[in-house]
This record gives C-alpha cells, structure tokens and sequence, in this order.
C-alpha cells in the first residue's frame, strides 16, 4: 500500500502533464513546477522546449506555404492575362510573338520554382547535392544581359555592379550552403 501511494505521489507530475497535452489545442504547454529540479521536472521542460520548437517549425512552414502558393500564382495569373489579350483579338506577328516570349518567361520561371521546390525536399530528405563554384557576378551579369532589350523596350536601362564572388551552387543553379 505504501509503495502504491509512493508510486503514485512520484507520477502525479506526469498524470498532469498528459492531461495538459489531451486538453491543449494547438502547441500545449505543460505545467511545470518552477523551482524543483528532478527528473520528471526536467522532462517537462524538455517537452516544453520539444513543443515550442515544434510550434514554430509549423509557423514557418505556414509561411513557406503562403509563399510559394504567391510565387506560383504570379506567373499563372500573366500567364493568363497573355493569353487571354492573345485571344480577345486577332494580334499583329510582333505583339503574338511578344506574347509567346513572356508566356516563355513565365514558364521558365515555374520550372525554377518547381526544381527548387524539388531541391528543398531532397535536401529535407537527407540526400546530398553536389555543388560545383559558380562565379556569381557573372551570372548576374549574365541575366541582367538576357533582360536588357525587354528593358529597353519598356524605356529602362538595367545597370549591374556586383562584386566578384564565387558560390558553391548545383547543376540547377541552386545556391548549396
């Protein structure tokens, strides 16, 4: 009978830290006695620690979510705006094939995203991704170059002035850290 009392005075700590979870909704924190250093307590504070990491490792794959649902309605939503100007009227070669090219561009931009998206889960997964140096102000140079004439076109100038510095980055142009 001792024992049983003994045994039960020593788990009542965890009686109500089970409770405290059942009962919680979203992250739960459970009710630990400040002061008292003993291994029930500790674990509690470890749960405590466990949960809150928990709590914001979901607000921030939240926020991922929101992101990338932003970053893959951009394009579709010019992608759709393109193509409905391209129907609304019959279009001269010039503005049909300016169109083509920005539906391009959109395209190659959902690509980038989709392979990036690709590359997180590879990297969430564990695999490793063998990178190569990349010099990265020449690749800004490089696009910057790719964009100039559609600048132009719209009466603006793309000026570029990046420093000189290499990145380890994959075949993809996925920057690796």
């Amino acid at each position: 009978l001792v024992g049983y009392g003994v045994a039960r005075a020593a788990l009542t700590p965890v009686e109500r830290y089970r409770m405290a979870a059942e009962r919680a909704d979203g992250a739960p924190v459970l009710p630990v006695e400040e002061g008292r250093d003993d291994e029930i307590t500790r674990l509690g504070h470890t749960f405590n620690a466990l949960l809150a990491r928990i709590a914001e490792t979901n607000k921030r794959e939240r926020q991922f979510l929101a992101d990338t649902s932003h970053e893959l309605r951009s394009p579709l939503s010019l992608m759709r705006a393109e193509l409905e100007m391209a129907l609304l009227r019959p279009r001269p070669q010039a503005e049909t094939n300016a169109a083509l090219a920005s539906l391009q561009d959109q395209v190659e931009r959902l690509i980038a995203l989709s392979n990036a998206l690709l590359d997180l889960e590879e990297v969430r997964a564990g695999d490793v991704m063998v990178g190569e140096q990349v010099d990265v102000g020449g690749l800004i140079v490089e696009v910057a170059d790719r964009y100039e004439a559609k600048a132009a076109e719209e009466g603006r100038h793309i000026e570029t002035a990046p420093a000189s510095s290499t990145n380890t980055a994959d075949a993809s142009g996925a920057v690796l850290i």
